[in-house]
């Protein structure tokens, strides 16, 4: 028997549903392709709009903690280690 967090605990009819709703929407990405450029919409504009909702969406999903964005806080925390591994030099 695998231990399991409490948050990351979901139920199979739950996975089911998520990985059908995954398959679904990525199996009618291809044919909604194929309709937008043969209506008339360049590859270019295509990718313009896909990307950036794209990225909205994974946004909403993984958010990043309140107060900040994880590079810089990462950034941050590298950079105060190595001036205090300078100033004992």
């Amino acid at each position: 028997m695998t231990a399991q967090s409490p948050q990351s605990a979901i139920s199979h009819s739950t996975a089911v549903l998520i990985i059908a709703s995954v398959a679904t929407v990525w199996g009618f990405g291809f044919p909604m392709t194929r309709i937008v450029l043969d209506g008339g919409l360049s590859v270019g504009g295509l990718m313009s709009i896909r990307f950036p909702l794209a990225g909205l969406l994974m946004f909403a999903v993984i958010r990043p903690p309140t107060g900040g964005c994880y590079s810089v806080a990462r950034r941050a925390k590298i950079s105060e280690a190595r001036q205090s591994r300078i100033s004992f030099l």
